[in-house]
């Protein structure tokens, strides 16, 4: 499956095989800036400019949860550990979402400014990058 996703709001999933939309996610309340698929199930994680992130599974084509914690646009996701999504935010933070503790771990970057990328290199660590020109591990 692939993803597509933009300012209409909607989350698009794609099956490659055929070049068809099999399933459109609607409900966040603005453009969803980034997705990432979980690498070890069909978790899906999108981001927007409504501050959420949320949780939805193409293995049943459906909604999950939503994560609220941002105070500002969510610039990036990565989902290399389902069980704790990252995103990087306008708001100058990158976080960690416990899925199964329903709660979040908040890093800040060294220098501070929007976190505008975010890429976990294995299960311990990951790095964040962002308008102040830095990369933090």
């Amino acid at each position: 499956y692939g993803v597509s996703a933009g300012r209409d709001k909607l989350v698009k999933i794609w099956d490659f095989r055929t070049n068809e939309n099999v399933k459109t996610f609607k409900g966040h309340q603005d453009a969803v800036t980034c997705a990432a698929f979980d690498y070890d199930s069909y978790n899906l994680f999108t981001g927007s400019l409504d501050r959420s992130v949320k949780h939805w599974t193409v293995e049943e084509m459906g909604y999950i949860e939503t994560l609220f914690g941002h105070q500002s646009h969510i610039n990036a996701i990565d989902a290399f550990r389902s069980e704790i999504p990252i995103t990087g935010s306008r708001d100058n933070t990158v976080r960690g979402w416990k899925i199964s503790a329903q709660t979040h771990l908040v890093y800040r970057p060294a220098k501070g400014g929007s976190v505008d990328a975010v890429c976990y290199l294995n299960n311990n660590h990951f790095l964040s990058g962002g308008e102040d020109g830095c990369v933090s591990l």
